[in-house]
């Protein structure tokens, strides 16, 4: 057992009162692992002989490490494979802070700061975090976030539970109307009560799904936002917001994708110009066709309609005909 580490199998953790840094396995072989951080260099990865073990074939042997400074902890990526993902993000590097998720292959760990207020009493997050009854109910959420996609069949039975119930309820009323006014009514008790079970579950499976789906868009407008195709990302963004019209990551990412596409049409811009002036008439050309490419799903923006311009002045410049274009 490392000396790094203590490790729970529930989600009770130390009862000694004092301030823990808790790394929580969400998902996999190990999920619902508590793991509290102790040492000032702790390593995780699929090896045996280390402090975490990850259980998951995409996870390498020293996946990464995570180094105390002061009272934080730093994570840093062993150059491992198939990389760290924090909070829907690739790092190399990353200062953790409650409540970040770190992703590594189908493996969600996520980290917290808690605190034991009295010896053996159950454990506390921060002041502006929940009860940790409240926060086991978002980590089984979370959990089942990630199978959400496999689980339509089980919605299904839910709808079908519910038609059932629905239908031996009002059955049971309409034949004991006037025959069994006097009795408890205890079958009608059993049937509501189903009935209030499978539309608490069909409920959380909803709400469930929808999040999946939107995590989902996000990781797509992400993938879309590395590669500098910014429309491609703004769509997912806006698709995450028209299934979630009030979720703060997606409005957060669709306002970084239109930041970074400002940022690199102003870039070109000054890139054109420095071309101009130093006569490179050529490379300016084709500095206004690639911001015409980056905005040509938006011919009415008026940085699309000024590269035009620029090009056709630019073109009369070298004397070029209409049909020669150096933009195809």
């Amino acid at each position: 057992m490392s000396e790094n580490v203590l490790t729970f199998t529930d989600l009770k953790g130390p009862s000694e009162v004092g301030q823990y840094h808790r790394f929580l396995c969400m998902t996999g072989e190990n999920k619902g692992t508590s793991y509290i951080l102790i040492g000032s260099r702790i390593v995780a990865g699929r090896g045996k002989n280390i402090d975490i073990q990850i259980n998951d074939t995409k996870a390498s042997r020293e996946h990464f490490e995570l180094a105390k400074i002061k009272e934080s902890y730093v994570l840093t990526d062993l150059k491992s494979q198939n990389g760290t993902i924090v909070n829907d993000l690739k790092v190399t590097q990353h200062r953790l802070s409650d409540h970040d998720t770190v992703i590594v292959g189908k493996t969600i760990f996520k980290y917290s700061l808690l605190t034991v207020l009295e010896k053996g009493n159950s454990l506390q997050k921060k002041e502006s975090d929940e009860i940790q009854t409240e926060n086991l109910k978002n980590e089984k959420s979370a959990i089942t976030k990630t199978a959400a996609k496999n689980n339509n069949k089980k919605f299904l039975l839910y709808g079908i539970l519910i038609l059932i119930a629905l239908a031996s309820l009002f059955t049971s009323n309409d034949t004991s109307q006037g025959q069994n006014k006097k009795k408890t009514g205890e079958g009608t008790l059993e049937e509501d009560e189903i009935l209030v079970q499978n539309l608490k579950k069909s409920e959380a499976y909803k709400e469930d799904e929808l999040e999946h789906e939107v995590y989902v868009y996000i990781h797509r407008g992400l993938r879309e936002l590395r590669e500098k195709n910014f429309y491609r990302a703004l769509h997912e963004f806006e698709q995450a917001l028209v299934r979630a019209p009030n979720h703060n990551r997606a409005d957060f990412y669709k306002k970084k994708t239109q930041q970074a596409l400002d940022e690199e049409i102003d870039q070109l811009f000054a890139k054109a110009a420095r071309d101009r002036e130093s006569l490179r008439l050529v490379e300016a050309v084709k500095t206004y066709c690639s911001i015409m490419r980056l905005i040509d799903q938006n011919p009415n923006d008026e940085r699309y309609v000024a590269a035009q311009k620029n090009i056709k002045v630019l073109n009369d410049e070298l004397g070029l005909k209409e049909d020669e274009n150096i933009c195809n």
